[in-house]
């Protein structure tokens, strides 16, 4: 932690339009409520898989940062040995690694990347998508 923040401080986000700079002693709901952006916020916010996120206040829509998705499959597929975490980093680097290759295919291949993505999202969590009403 870093000695000038006198601890750990939260400072969400930004995107490639806007940078919004807020220092906070709590990291979650809390301090977001504090900022008072999110809450306010209808757009779309790109984060990791923390629970502050999931709020019911909060209008805006998420997209879940495929970063800290493959970090948090590795971490499933090393240490509770689920074979579909395998399955998700196997597809997650093979689109990076086709989409970096193959730039001016890059619609074609993520249209088929999708399809892939929403096939293997219903067949292994069509349950927990309908309890928590996700893909709306």
């Amino acid at each position: 932690m870093p000695s000038w923040c006198g601890g750990r401080h939260e400072m969400p986000r930004s995107d490639e339009d806007y940078t919004v700079l807020h220092f906070h002693a709590k990291r979650g709901s809390k301090a977001m409520d504090e900022m008072g952006f999110l809450p306010r916020y209808t757009g779309t916010v790109l984060h990791d898989c923390m629970q502050g996120y999931v709020k019911d206040h909060y209008r805006f829509d998420h997209a879940l940062c495929n970063a800290h998705l493959l970090r948090e499959c590795k971490g499933i597929a090393e240490h509770d040995h689920h074979v579909w975490a395998q399955q998700m980093i196997d597809l997650l680097q093979e689109s990076w690694q086709l989409a970096r290759h193959y730039s001016f295919l890059f619609r074609l291949i993520m249209r088929g990347w999708i399809l892939n993505y929403e096939k293997f999202i219903i067949s292994h969590f069509n349950p927990v998508i309908s309890y928590y009403g996700m893909f709306k």
